[in-house]
C-alpha cells in the first residue's frame, strides 16, 4: 500500500482521550491544527503539500461509546487549476478500511469492488466538513469496540499542489460508561501488557505517523504488471523532490524512489536495478549506464545484461529505495530508471524516468 501522506490521529495516549471527570451523559472532544493548547493540537503538518497525483489518508481512532466523529478543514486550493473542474481535489470518508489507493486507472474497472479509485471520491465544492461516523439528526448507536475511521483525499495530476490551511476533527461520546470502561483498562486506551486497545504496541511509530514516505512524483504504472512507481530528485537539502529539474554540477543530488508493489510480487526475493541514459551537451548521442554493486558501469541497453545494484531484497507492499546521493561527474541530460528483477528473471521497471539536466 502506498499513501504519499499517511497519518493516524490523534496520538494514542491518555491526554488525547480524556477522562470523564463529572457525571456528564456525553462529552465532546475536539482537536485542531490551530489549537493553542498543545493537548488539543492535531499532530499533522497541515502546510505539508499533497503534491499533484498523490493521495492522503487519515485514520482516526474512534473509541467505544462514540456516537459521532467528524473531520473539518480549510484551504484555498480545493478548486485546483482555475477553470478546470477535473482538477478539483477529491475526497471521501469511510467507516471501514477501504483498502489500497489505486493510482491507475483512475476509473474503477467493471466488477472490481475493493480498494479506492479516484472515481470513487467526490470533487470538493469548497471546504471540508464530513461525518466519519454518525449523522446529524439521527440516533446513531454507540460503538461498542474501538474502530478506525478513514478520510481519503486525492489531488489530481492536472491540479496544483494542495495544502490545508487548517485541519480539525471531533468525536462525541454518547455513552460515557462504555468509553470509561475501555479507557480504564489502561491509562491510555485499553488492552493489556504493552499492547493498546487496538492491538498495537504503545510507543510504536504506527501510533503517530504510519508512513515515512517522501513526497515523490508519480511515475505511473510499471512496464509490466500492477506495480506503481514514484521517484524524484532533490537538489537542495530538505527541498522538494521533482521528476524533472535543472541541477547544478556542484550540488549534491538526492534521488529517491518508491514502489507500490503488485500484490503478486509482495514477499518475493528480488534484485534492485538502477540504470540511465546519458546525453552529453551539444549532441544527440545517447550513452547507457547501470549502477551495479561495483559502481557505475557502461551498459549495452540489453535488459538481460543489467547487473543488480542490490540483491536479496524482500519486497514489501510499499517499498522505498535510495537510488543515489552524491555529486555528478559531468554535465548533460540524465534519464534515470529503476526497478526490480524477480526470481523468474522477469524485470519490472518504471516506464517514466527521472529527468535531470546537469549544468
Amino acid at each position: 500500500m502506498l499513501w504519499a501522506n499517511d497519518y493516524v490521529l490523534p496520538e494514542l495516549n491518555a491526554k488525547r482521550y480524556p477522562s470523564v471527570t463529572d457525571s456528564s451523559s456525553f462529552i465532546d472532544v475536539r482537536y485542531s491544527s490551530r489549537a493553542v493548547n498543545l493537548e488539543d493540537k492535531v499532530v499533522i503538518n497541515e502546510r505539508r503539500p499533497v503534491y499533484t497525483g498523490q493521495a492522503l489518508r487519515i485514520r482516526v481512532l474512534a473509541p467505544p461509546g462514540a456516537t459521532g466523529v467528524s473531520i473539518g478543514g480549510e484551504s484555498n486550493l480545493w478548486q485546483g487549476s482555475a477553470g478546470d473542474i477535473s482538477s478539483r481535489v477529491r475526497f471521501k470518508a469511510y467507516d471501514y478500511d477501504p483498502g489500497n489507493f489505486i493510482y491507475e486507472p483512475t476509473q474503477r474497472p467493471a466488477g472490481v469492488t475493493n480498494n479506492v479509485y479516484a472515481s470513487d471520491l467526490e470533487p470538493a465544492g469548497g471546504g471540508l466538513s464530513l461525518s466519519l461516523y454518525g449523522k446529524i439528526g439521527s440516533k446513531t448507536p454507540p460503538l461498542t469496540s474501538p474502530r478506525y475511521l478513514y478520510f481519503v483525499l486525492y489531488n489530481p495530476a492536472n491540479s496544483v499542489n494542495f495544502t490545508f490551511e487548517s485541519l480539525s476533527f471531533s468525536f462525541v461520546i454518547g455513552d460515557t460508561n462504555l468509553y470509561t470502561a475501555w479507557r480504564n483498562k489502561r491509562p491510555w486506551a485499553g488492552g493489556s501488557g504493552n499492547i493498546d486497545g487496538i492491538g498495537e504496541e504503545y510507543g510504536s511509530s504506527s501510533n503517530t505517523r504510519t508512513s515515512s514516505v517522501l513526497n515523490l512524483p508519480n511515475l505511473g504504472l510499471a512496464s509490466v504488471g500492477g506495480s506503481v512507481f514514484f521517484g524524484g530528485i532533490s537538489s537542495t537539502q530538505g527541498g522538494a523532490y521533482l521528476q524533472r529539474t535543472n541541477h547544478p554540477l556542484s550540488s549534491v543530488a538526492d534521488i529517491q524512489g518508491a514502489i507500490q508493489v503488485d500484490s503478486q510480487h509482495v514477499g518475493q526475493n528480488v534484485e534492485l536495478l538502477i540504470f540511465a541514459s546519458y546525453t552529453p551537451p551539444n549532441t544527440t548521442q545517447r550513452l547507457y549506464y547501470m549502477l551495479s554493486s561495483q559502481g557505475l558501469e557502461l551498459w549495452d541497453g540489453n535488459p538481460n545484461s543489467l547487473k543488480a545494484y542490490k540483491q536479496g531484497i524482500v519486497l514489501q507492499s510499499y517499498h522505498p529505495f535510495e537510488l543515489y546521493k552524491g555529486q555528478f561527474v559531468g554535465t548533460g541530460l540524465l534519464n534515470v530508471y529503476f526497478g526490480y528483477r524477480l526470481p523468474n528473471k522477469m524485470i519490472i521497471t518504471s516506464k517514466q524516468s527521472i529527468d535531470i539536466n546537469v549544468f
